[in-house]
């Protein structure tokens, strides 16, 4: 798993973030699943995670994509 003062570390937080934000829209609750459930739904965001960083990664430093740099460096994050 990436640190998270790296450029890998950032691009994953910005992943997760657009994927809470997914989730939130549609209202996703977790604790209303069951165990099996809950786990399937873990195993498939993190294999979704590693598709969608994967293709992050040609875009950076595309400037619509570092547009929260600004953010980034105030978080501790270096590139």
């Amino acid at each position: 798993m990436p640190g998270p003062y790296t450029r890998e570390g950032y691009l994953r937080a910005k992943v997760l973030d657009a994927m809470a934000s997914d989730c939130h829209t549609q209202a996703l609750l977790f604790a209303s699943l069951g165990n099996d459930e809950m786990s399937a739904v873990y195993e498939q965001t993190g294999s979704g995670l590693h598709q969608m960083a994967r293709a992050l990664f040609p875009l950076y430093p595309h400037e619509d994509f570092i547009a929260g740099l600004d953010w980034a460096r105030a978080a501790g994050f270096v590139e």
